[in-house]
This record gives C-alpha cells, sequence and structure tokens, in this order.
C-alpha cells in the first residue's frame, strides 16, 4: 500500500546510500512525497555540528520525516521534540530506502544496521555465535538475556526503530 499523503523525507546520504551516522552526515536529500509517489528532490549541504543546531537546522528544511542510519539519543530526542519523525538505524542505497518506506516494506530486516538486535541475524536465525565463527557445537550466548524488550523497540517520542512495528 502506497502513503497516501504529502509530506518532506529528510534523508542524510554518502556516496548514494544513506549515512552511516547522521550526527556527522554532510549532505540531506529532501524528497516531497504526495500520493505515495516521489513529486521533487532537492539536496541540501548540513553545515552544524552541534546536536541542537543541527535539529534545528533539519527543522528549518520543513521535513516531516527523518530516514537515517545510526544517530546519538540526544540529537535524536531535540529532532523528535521539534515535531519530526525519526526513523533511524537503516542501511542502503538511497533509492531503495526510499522505495521500502513509499511501500510500506521499511521494516524489511534487509535495510536494518548490523548490530540492529531485530536485523539481519536475526531474520536469518542466527546467533552472535555463528556470527563470529564459532561451531554449532561451541554456541553459547553473548551475555544475559536483557528483561524486557531491546533498546531499540518501541516509539518515544516520535523516535521509532522501523523493526518493532509497521510504518
Amino acid at each position: 500500500m502506497l502513503t497516501p499523503f504529502a509530506m518532506r523525507i529528510a534523508i542524510p546520504h554518502w556516496q548514494g546510500r544513506i549515512a552511516p551516522v547522521f550526527d556527522v552526515a554532510r549532505h540531506l536529500l529532501l524528497v516531497d512525497v504526495e500520493d505515495g509517489g516521489e513529486i521533487r528532490r532537492q539536496e541540501k549541504p548540513l553545515t552544524k555540528a552541534d546536536p541542537l543546531a543541527r535539529a534545528a537546522e533539519l527543522a528549518a528544511c520543513g521535513a516531516d520525516m527523518l530516514i537515517c542510519g545510526a544517530i546519538s539519543a540526544p540529537l535524536q530526542l531535540r529532532i523528535a521534540a521539534s515535531g519530526v519523525r525519526v526513523v533511524a538505524f537503516l542501511c542502503g542505497t538511497v533509492d531503495e530506502v526510499l522505495s521500502a518506506y513509499l511501500h510500506g516494506t521499511l521494516a524489511d530486516p534487509r535495510l536494518a544496521m548490523p548490530g540492529c538486535r531485530m536485523g539481519r541475524a536475526a531474520a536469518a536465525g542466527a546467533t552472535a555465535s555463528v556470527r563470529r565463527g564459532r561451531t554449532p557445537s561451541r554456541l553459547r550466548p553473548l551475555r544475559r538475556p536483557r528483561r524486557g524488550p531491546p533498546p531499540c523497540v518501541g516509539s518515544i517520542n516520535h523516535v521509532t526503530c522501523p523493526h518493532s512495528m509497521q510504518l
């Protein structure tokens, strides 16, 4: 199902891919979306390094949503407090992530950043021990399981891990 409303999506990028860390990204792609399709793309440089200034710089672009890779908690909360929905911990090309958003498949584990608990390894059924090259006879948990959901699950003040809910 395609997104039926108009909005501006901000995507920090580097060499055609989602920038790995929004806090230090230098290029922002602003994509205007209406009736489930892309209307316009616009490039904007990101010049501010301070989290407060960077959040204000993003808000000044008129973005309704930020789709990004990793992001620090203070910056993420500041952006969310300004009314911009943050969807973080994604990776891939700008076009595949934007297409996934438009088609409602942003929670696809292939788009999760490496290390995201709900990402690639969980989708493949692998454990951290297997990823480190241990043989199945020597598998053991890396650490005690946490109580409650993993830190990236859920939505807090517009901060959303796409792997916890359908967007």
